[in-house]
């Protein structure tokens, strides 16, 4: 049956199937986790509307080198301001998807200036031959930190922070070395949004994950789990290309959509006739936002070379040497950016509004014809058909080929740039420990590299290495569009610097268009660091499309510059900069995937934008690179992986709370799963300060948990490290021949053993304590200085070092502290120090851990600091000699305030005064200038100062010389600001106590006018000035007809425009009152009676009001006032009516009423 229940039940899953279904959803219930997280020196806070930032950078370590400074800090990455080489830390927050604004307070910052002047080392960037110098001024955040705009990838806003643990001023040349900052950024109006399914990405997802801080905001994007965008209408991959191209790209659609792709083409002259824009490029990007916002589309292949499918070309902030604007392909990538905000159609300025974090992924085939394209097609099939099995060696192998960039004072005093330390760093840091790998390292001319190889870099030796398959292969040198070359320093003149003039340094080829490879079928992903090789828009092919267009052998996919690139000189590692950073980022990116989502597309994206993260786009270095490379070849491409999956790790464990003084095995263990069984695990590990072992069976198993022991003997010359730990599994999979499947864990770290007390002692507190409790160190006390510390083993002792020169040098002075409880010790008394010395101490507080020999720790304050001021002390007095509280004391120098306080209770001052020298005491009471003198010190310390403060006794009278009480009197200061406002007493006077001395207006009030005005100076103690108001009293004097005098009655006094003056009732038949010179009205009132009397006062005056008799008679309820005559009249007309009513009846009449009139008299 239907009724009112079923309906509202209906209705509410109406409602709630429409939130679930339609896009774009807003959902104000954000979840209330708190997630932390810690990455290196930043720990991270984050919940549903904030996230905290907590940066405790390390000590950076200075040394010196080629006579400037190099700062070096853990975990931070270096940046140029100007070519200096400064450390900082970037960070990349998620924003909620909905947020009304951001609000960024600084929590906390610790921070402190080195003493000394330092010089930073400059390291301008190198662009081929070029030397590019920075051309903005040097800007450093005083605060430690730099708040960059809002990127969009995809759906995801991201915000990137920039600490700076080192503050480098150009013009003192001194270093602000951060201590601790803790930024809180807080989403106000934070909510949950629900989008389309068909814009998630799980290759965004990824990137966004391993890239922010707070990877819980993630769970603030909601993609509804179905909607109106059904797979049927998604295209994931865009293909578009050329009329002439487009029938023979048909069979690269079809192995998409067979792999489970949804793909489609889109002709060039459907894009130009259907989407708007400026030019052909404008279009083709306005088509894909299309393609991103209603389809879903994640992956773009542009089928044509440049003068196919047009490349954007933007602005290139340093067009040396060759070919002025960078075309590049990232425009097609960031569709959320404007890439000419400015409107002036010169695209990717500074003050344009590039985004850097893409929406899609795009690669280029680089084709004109239908026969190129064929062959590529032939190897994108081939390449993601192939199974990577441990028999396909070369899917597991990589090829480095690295030149010396630079010579050591090849330009300027630069230190000498090799390539491989950027292999040795990508071997180490990057590639999977399994794979295998042949590096070609410049070994010719007088400073060949010096890092070991497998074979000299030439011509030859690549040709012969390339055509035996390197599925990854890494190019680092100095290039041309066809060609890449070694640097050699051939022959030196003597004098030992390597000079391009004299012709000492060659060039020689190493990879050109004629190279000859025949790694068939074994198709390599290449990355090539020079500049141009990827100069899609020279007449000729360049050396990028080369490779990729070799029939069945060759590169699969090349990024390269389509530009000249710059590098960092004398670059050690990640973080440096430029194209070496550029490098390690994207094989960073493609070796932390499983083999079968190393996405060649994806992971140059994911590069650029962690590079972006890593520096920002503030300088033409960075631009130049982020703009410069592209990628030639299928972004999706990857290979294809039937096997089985590696064995499954999980529950990875190590002993905790294991101190040394147990004697048992230390144990790791984890648990390993396979369906086909386990055939072995091995664990490698490696103490925080040694080297890693080689790989070891496990010690001993319990159910499918793997243990490995590390015994006492080894362990107990590590107390106090880290023990990091890998695993390597191999199922037991053997079908055919290498056919298991192996499996190395992350790297674990494990707490180890501990110290028993490996922590050194917590101070707590230091605090000075002077003997006025002024919490100021004057030359007139002793102080003492507490200390609060504690230790899990106790304090043995606390030093106290200190001297009063500046400085603390050796021969300081030295005292051990009291304790005086188990937290607190205390010094003897210290002091008085001299006036104007600088007082200085640290504090070094020792444990009592004594179970090894150097087994005690100890923790050292910084250096405290503190001036010894002298004292000067001030009692001000009035004129009664009464001392003055909340008197306004202001202390001058040179005719400006020193300092400046009121007086306390008693009339005293104190002002702690930090130079000798002359000054000025005023004193102000209720901001009147009421004294003033003149003191030197230290030679004078206290003074005291009468002020022109006194009582004032004001009389106010009438014109008679008589007080008025109860009159208004408002006193104002010349400049007319009021001063006081009081009524008089019952005497006619007031009482002021503490005025200041100065000239006075005095205002009496008189009915909301001013009567009186005066000017008075009061100038000595107790004066006394009487106020004479022209007032005159008027006397009203009622009486009845017999004289007597009658109470009750009712005078008022008006103007003559009826406002009243006073009202007042007769007593004793009298009234009185004052007024002022001028006409009155008085009006008399009495019962039914009312006279007025139009009036002059300009002297005192008595009037005197006479009334006829009045007779009151009660009837009933009413009482009558009538006078004796209207009595009579009343009993006589009675008398009438009651005997002589027919006379009345005859017409006879009655007697008029006699008239009455009032007597009034004046004098």
């Amino acid at each position: 049956m239907f009724n009112a229940r079923n309906f509202m039940i209906l209705v509410t899953c109406f409602l709630v199937m429409a939130i679930i279904l339609k896009p774009g959803v807003y959902c104000n219930a954000l979840p209330e986790d708190v997630e932390i997280y810690r990455y290196g020196s930043l720990l991270v806070t984050s919940c549903n509307d904030s996230v905290i930032l907590k940066f405790t950078p390390s000590t950076p370590e200075i040394l010196s080198r080629n006579g400037s400074c190099v700062i070096e800090l853990e975990d931070c990455n270096v940046e140029t301001y100007r070519g200096y080489m400064i450390p900082y830390f970037s960070a990349a927050v998620l924003l909620p998807p909905i947020y009304y604004k951001i609000e960024c307070k600084i929590l906390n910052l610790r921070a402190r200036t080195l003493v000394g002047e330092y010089t930073i080392e400059r390291i301008p960037i190198l662009n081929g031959q070029h030397m590019l110098q920075e051309k903005v001024p040097l800007i450093m955040p005083s605060n430690h930190v730099t708040i960059g705009r809002v990127m969009q990838m995809r759906v995801y806003k991201i915000l990137r922070i920039s600490l700076f643990p080192v503050v480098y001023s150009e013009a003192t040349r001194k270093l602000t070395i951060l201590n601790e900052i803790t930024l809180q950024i807080r989403f106000i109006g934070a909510k949950s949004k629900v989008f389309p399914r068909h814009l998630y990405s799980k290759a965004f997802e990824r990137i966004v994950e391993k890239t922010c801080v707070n990877k819980n905001m993630l769970r603030t994007y909601i993609f509804s789990s179905s909607d109106i965008n059904t797979k049927s209408s998604e295209v994931k991959y865009v293909i578009i290309t050329s009329n002439t191209l487009a029938s023979t790209v048909e069979r690269l659609k079809d192995h998409k959509i067979e792999k489970g792709l949804t793909a489609q083409i889109y002709t060039l002259d459907y894009i130009y006739h259907n989407y708007h824009g400026r030019d052909s490029q404008e279009k083709i990007r306005n088509f894909l936002k299309y393609c991103y916002n209603n389809l879903g589309t994640e992956w773009v292949l542009l089928v044509g070379d440049w003068d196919v499918v047009p490349i954007r070309k933007v602005y290139n902030p340093e067009p040396y040497p060759y070919f002025g604007d960078i075309p590049t392909d990232y425009y097609y990538a960031d569709l959320t950016g404007n890439w000419d905000s400015d409107n002036d159609r010169v695209y990717g300025e500074f003050e344009d509004n590039v985004d850097w974090a893409a929406d899609v992924f795009v690669g280029r085939l680089p084709v004109h014809s239908p026969d190129e394209l064929n062959i590529l097609i032939d190897k994108i099939v081939t390449y993601e058909n192939t199974v990577p099995r441990s028999d396909e060696y070369w899917t597991r192998r990589m090829l480095f080929a690295s030149t010396i960039l630079c010579y050591k004072n090849e330009y300027r005093n630069f230190p000498k740039t090799d390539g491989a330390t950027v292999s040795e760093y990508i071997i180490d840091k990057c590639l999977p420990k399994e794979y295998t790998y042949i590096r070609l390292y410049e070994k010719e001319g007088l400073s060949p590299s010096q890092y070991p190889c497998e074979d000299a870099l030439t011509y030859e030796s690549l040709e012969h290495y390339f055509s035996q398959g390197f599925a990854w292969v890494s190019v680092i040198s100095h290039g041309w569009y066809n060609s890449t070359y070694r640097k050699i320093w051939a022959w030196d003149d003597g004098d030992c610097t390597p000079s391009h003039e004299k012709g000492e340094i060659s060039y020689i080829s190493f990879l050109d268009t004629r190279f000859q490879v025949t790694n068939y079928g074994h198709f390599s992903i290449a990355f090539v660091a020079t500049c141009l090789t990827a100069c899609v828009d020279y007449s000729d092919d360049c050396l990028g499309e080369y490779l990729t267009k070799l029939s069945y052998r060759g590169a699969i996919a090349y990024v390269g510059a389509t530009r000249s690139c710059c590098y960092v000189p004398g670059w050690e590692s990640l973080g440096d900069g430029c194209i070496q950073d550029l490098m390690c980022l994207f094989w960073k990116a493609m070796f932390e995937r499983h083999i079968e989502i190393r996405k060649p597309g994806e992971c140059l994206y994911e590069a650029l934008f962690q590079y972006y993260l890593y520096h920002g786009a503030g300088n033409y270095c960075d631009r130049i690179d982020l703009f410069s490379f592209i990628l030639l070849g299928d972004p999706e491409l990857h290979l294809c992986d039937d096997d089985e999956e590696p064995p499954s790790l999980s529950n990875a464990g190590s002993d905790v709370n294991f101190y040394d003084n147990i004697n048992d095995d230390y144990r790791l263990w984890v648990t390993v799963e396979d369906p086909s069984g386990v055939y072995n695990v091995w664990f490698k590990y490696k103490f925080e300060n040694g080297m890693w072992s080689d790989w070891q069976p496990y010690s001993y198993k319990v159910g499918d948990a793997y243990y490995f022991c590390i015994p006492r003997f080894i362990w107990e010359s590590h107390v106090g490290e880290k023990i990091y730990w890998q695993v390597k599994a191999m199922d037991n999979d053997c079908d055919h021949e290498d056919d298991r499947a192996t499996i190395i864990s992350q790297v674990y770290i494990a707490e180890g053993v501990q110290d028993d007390d490996s922590q050194p002692p917590e101070i707590f507190d230091i605090t000075v304590l002077d003997e006025n409790n002024d919490s100021m160190i004057d030359s007139t006390e002793k102080i003492r200085i507490k200390v609060e510390a504690e230790d899990n083993s106790g304090i043995s002792e606390v030093i106290l070092f200190y001297d009063w020169d500046g400085e603390l040098y050796s021969s300081c002075y030295t005292l051990h502290l009291e304790q005086v409880d188990s937290k607190t010790f205390m010094t003897e008394e210290l002091g008085p120090f001299p006036s104007f010395s600088d007082l200085v101490f640290k504090i070094v507080v020792y444990d009592n851990d004594n179970d090894r020999e150097n087994d005690r720790l100890s923790t050292e304050s910084q250096i405290m600091r503190f001036k010894v001021y002298a004292v000067l002390l001030v009692n001000v007095y009035d004129g009664d000699g009464e001392s003055i509280s909340d008197a306004l004391v202001v202390l001058e120098r040179n005719g400006n305030a020193y300092s400046s306080a009121y007086t306390d209770a008693s009339g005293m001052f104190k002002a702690f005064i930090s130079s000798a020298g002359d000054y000025d005491v005023k004193v102000f009471y209720l901001g009147i200038l009421v004294g003033r003198t003149q003191v030197s010190i230290p030679e004078v310390s206290s003074i005291s100062i009468k002020a022109a403060v006194y009582d004032w006794c004001l009389n106010v009278v009438d014109a008679n010389g008589e007080s008025i009480p109860g009159m208004k009197v408002v006193i104002k200061l010349l400049n007319g600001s009021h001063f006081i406002s009081l009524t008089t007493d019952e005497t006619g006077r007031l009482y002021l106590e503490n005025i200041p001395s100065t000239q006075y207006i005095i205002e009496v009030h008189w009915m909301r006018a001013i009567l009186v005005c005066d000017a008075i100076m009061l100038t000595r103690e107790d004066q006394a000035d009487t106020i004479w108001c022209p007032l005159f009293k008027l006397t009203v004097h009622v009486k009845d007809f017999f004289g007597v005098d009658i109470d009750d009655a009712t005078v008022s006094v008006s103007f003559p425009n009826g406002s009243l003056v006073i009202l007042k009732t007769t007593l004793g038949g009298m009234a009185s009152t004052l007024l002022a010179k001028g006409a009155y009205i008085v009006t008399i009132r009495y019962g039914r009676f009312e006279k007025q009397i139009v009036l002059a006062i300009d002297r005192p005056k008595r009037l005197t009001v006479v009334l006829p008799q009045i007779l009151s008679v009660k009837i009933g309820n009413t009482l009558l006032q009538l006078s004796p005559t209207e009595l009579l009249l009343i009993i006589e007309i009675l008398i009438i009516n009651i005997t002589f009513i027919p006379i009345i009846w005859k017409g006879a009449k009655p007697k008029s009423p006699p008239q009455y009139h009032w007597a009034v008299s004046s004098d």
